[in-house]
């Protein structure tokens, strides 16, 4: 019945973790004989950093990965987490993942010290993904797509850091101070990351007006043929006639 635990860091001969009814658990760095983790109850899980022969993550109801949960774990290769929603920006940090597969990832958590990328993997799985905009205050556009091998993206929506501000200013009906709310956009997208992605539908759209131009064109190009070759044919015919 127990639903949260730690205080095991350097645990040495710790090699499989399985508690079916635990929920939280924290405390677990550097167990070197860990191979893997057992737990189906579990909804929020950390300190798991430096385990580094943890191969076995079955994990079916984690739903948020906490900073540096699974950094350094080197012989972790896919990770399919389908329940997660919110990770930190640096939970896989210095793994060398195949997979990190995370349909339902909503955010990614962002701390002052974590700006890297999120680990070095070959393929990023993610349907739609929601980001802190200070997630790229130091990344360059260019950087972004340089992370991963393969990125297979439907929607990036790029969060705004919402401040408030005491504005002052006057006009014909307003003497007073007001409060407002201040959208601090980030410097990859400068709070149009959205727009980005939407362009590629407009463009979709003209790629195939195109296509069914050129295919009427063709169509033209086709029938004109044959009323030349319609044509050649009858004035064979005449031209034999005449002879």
């Amino acid at each position: 019945e127990l639903q949260e635990c730690g205080g095991f860091d350097g645990c040495e001969n710790l090699k499989v973790l399985n508690l079916p009814k635990l929920k939280w658990c924290d405390g677990f760095v550097g167990c070197q004989s860990l191979t893997k983790i057992d737990l189906p109850s579990l909804m929020e899980v950390g300190g798991f950093s430096n385990c580094s022969n943890l191969q076995d993550l079955h994990l079916p109801n984690l739903m948020k990965l906490v900073n540096n949960a699974f950094e350094s774990c080197i012989s972790l290769k896919i990770v399919n987490l389908q329940k997660v929603t919110e990770m930190s920006v640096r939970c896989f940090g210095g793994c060398r993942l195949d997979g990190l597969i995370l349909p339902n990832l909503k955010s990614i958590l962002y701390n002052q010290s974590s700006t890297e990328k999120i680990c070095n993997i070959e393929e990023f799985v993610v349907n739609k993904l929601q980001v802190d905009s200070r997630v790229f205050s130091c990344i360059e556009p260019k950087q972004l797509f340089g992370m991963f091998k393969s990125i297979r993206l439907d929607q990036i929506t790029c969060q705004a850091v919402l401040h408030n501000i005491t504005q002052y200013y006057k006009d014909d009906f307003i003497s007073d101070q007001e409060e407002y709310i201040h959208e601090e956009t980030c410097k990859f997208c400068n709070g149009e990351i959205q727009l980005c992605f939407e362009q590629l539908r407009p463009m979709s759209v003209i790629i195939k007006s195109t296509k069914t131009q050129f295919k009427q064109i063709k169509q033209i190009n086709l029938q004109k043929d044959l009323i030349l070759e319609k044509g050649n044919v009858i004035n064979q015919i005449q031209n034999k006639l005449n002879s």
